[in-house]
């Protein structure tokens, strides 16, 4: 029987325009953090960036990213390749998911949900809607 690690704790999981990593610090700037987006039409691809700060890693890890809607069917998802590892528990790991081209079939609130080896991480909501109209 194959040993499944534990599921590590995801303390942070932002939505943002764009992610770019300093080269000299190798620290993150996050732009643009959003919970929504607006198109003139569906269905459509959205380029999102995701960050992701992690503990209590203990192993290897598939990482998924998905869009669910409200019913929790799975719109879009996508599977990383190689795996996540990590043999330190106590250290604190950041993800950076750079340009997801996220299939949006609609207007409407969804979930983006990171999954780890099958588990849920982290879930956080992300709305796309048509534009506002405005009188002249």
């Amino acid at each position: 029987m194959e040993h499944k690690p534990p599921a590590p704790l995801c303390k942070a999981f932002l939505a943002c325009r764009q992610i770019i990593q300093d080269m000299a610090s190798n620290e993150f700037v996050l732009l643009g953090p959003t919970h929504q987006f607006h198109a003139p039409v569906f269905p459509m691809i959205a380029s999102l960036s995701f960050f992701a700060q992690c503990t209590s890693m203990q192993g290897a890890y598939n990482l998924e990213l998905q869009l669910q809607d409200l019913e929790g069917n799975v719109q879009w998802r996508h599977a990383f390749e190689p795996p996540w590892d990590c043999n330190d528990p106590l250290n604190v790991v950041y993800l950076s998911l750079k340009n997801m081209g996220i299939y949006f079939p609609r207007p409407g609130k969804y979930d983006i949900v990171l999954l780890a080896s099958g588990e849920e991480l982290a879930r956080t909501p992300f709305w796309a809607r048509l534009p506002v109209e405005t009188m002249p």
